[in-house]
């Protein structure tokens, strides 16, 4: 079993974070348990496969494998704002690193993101779709730190109010 796996943080109002579980089996048909597929702090929200998928309650995923490749996307929004996230050891067939994306929200807040080497995200096995953010691998251990810089539009436009009306008067 070879696992590749990929994430997009999104950082919107929740932050929301897409696991991106890329499997190549080969083998009997059998069922594996991937441990803390979630991040840390992280609430799940959905996921999507074409194998037979559950996650249970500790945050491992367990699937039905079967020969082939195949990918499975896991779901998750963490509550308030996000200041770090880390990649915590996980047992194999977890790889030892991680490619993340980042998809800001400028008009919410800018950050400036620090803790992980960025790399070129056409080098890397990306979906075609995130190959446009900005890119970071994270190895076990690592954390990604988000450090606010400014939170909604520092320069709004000046509020202005225009009134125009036609008024006429009947002396009927």
């Amino acid at each position: 079993l070879a696992l590749e796996v990929h994430r997009r943080l999104e950082d919107d109002i929740p932050f929301r974070v897409l696991t991106r579980l890329k499997l190549e089996a080969a083998g009997r048909p059998r069922e594996v348990r991937l441990e803390n597929v979630l991040l840390a702090g992280g609430t799940p929200l959905a996921v999507h496969s074409r194998l037979p998928a559950r996650l249970e309650s500790d945050g491992a995923l367990r699937l039905q494998v079967r020969p082939g490749k195949w990918q499975v996307d896991v779901s998750e929004h963490h509550a308030g704002p996000v200041a770090e996230l880390g990649l915590t050891p996980r047992p194999p067939p977890w790889p030892e690193r991680e490619v993340w994306v980042f998809a800001s929200r400028p008009d919410l807040r800018q950050v400036e993101i620090s803790g992980a080497e960025a790399v070129d995200p056409r080098q890397t096995g990306l979906p075609p779709d995130w190959s446009s953010l900005p890119a970071y691998l994270l190895r076990r251990g690592e954390v990604l730190r988000l450090t606010q810089v400014q939170r909604g539009d520092a320069h709004p436009a000046p509020d202005r109010l225009t009134l125009s009306r036609d008024l006429w008067l009947d002396f009927g």
